[in-house]
């Protein structure tokens, strides 16, 4: 029996070469082989630097991707601050002066400038390109908020504090730049330097 198995395994393993010799051998590489090189491989390593340096953008191009630090928005020069910075400058050193609710909610007048709810805030800036719009009024406080922004998670915005309250203060004389004659500041007193005198 064990002499049957082994010639049948022998017969087999014969058939199986003879079957193998009649097949012509194919030749997976292309033509050429190896002989070409690594050029159809794609980028190398070694060449990957060499490849990246022709999408390198020069600090002179703008980069739309880049990620800057709010440190990184002010660039020195005579046009030191961006956009944003200029309006929040010149928002934040209007005064409130008046408090109106009307049939459609408060007004308030900040400045020269009446706000209401909903309403654009005339440029305040020259060549200023944002819009902004007044986006809650309340007794207490003012709500702006940039137009391109409304949509945001997070839309830049400026609160400004309604402060009513009447101040006590002084003008003092202070040093100009631009050589007017009388210079002027208007300076409060503190409610804490009071309370310690």
């Amino acid at each position: 029996m064990r002499t049957i198995q082994l010639t049948v395994s022998l017969l087999i393993v014969f058939l199986f070469r003879s079957s193998m010799a009649d097949t012509p051998s194919v030749d997976i590489l292309p033509s050429g082989g190896l002989s070409k090189g690594s050029e159809g491989f794609g980028v190398l390593p070694k060449k990957k630097k060499e490849a990246l340096k022709g999408h390198m953008i020069v600090s002179k191009e703008r980069n739309p991707f880049a990620i800057r630090a709010k440190k990184e928005q002010m660039i020195s020069g005579s046009d030191s601050l961006t956009e944003e910075a200029k309006i929040r400058s010149v928002l934040e050193k209007l005064h409130v002066s008046g408090v109106a609710k009307g049939d459609h909610g408060y007004k308030i007048q900040l400045g020269g400038v009446i706000l209401a709810e909903g309403k654009k805030i005339p440029k305040l800036i020259n060549e200023q390109t944002d819009d902004l719009i007044v986006t809650k009024i309340t007794p207490s406080m003012v709500e702006i908020t940039w137009v391109a922004d409304e949509e945001a998670d997070e839309p830049r915005q400026l609160t400004i504090a309604v402060d009513l309250k009447p101040k006590v203060g002084i003008v003092l004389p202070a040093p100009s730049n631009n050589g007017s004659p009388n210079p002027s500041q208007l300076v409060y007193l503190n409610e804490e330097d009071s309370e310690t005198d």
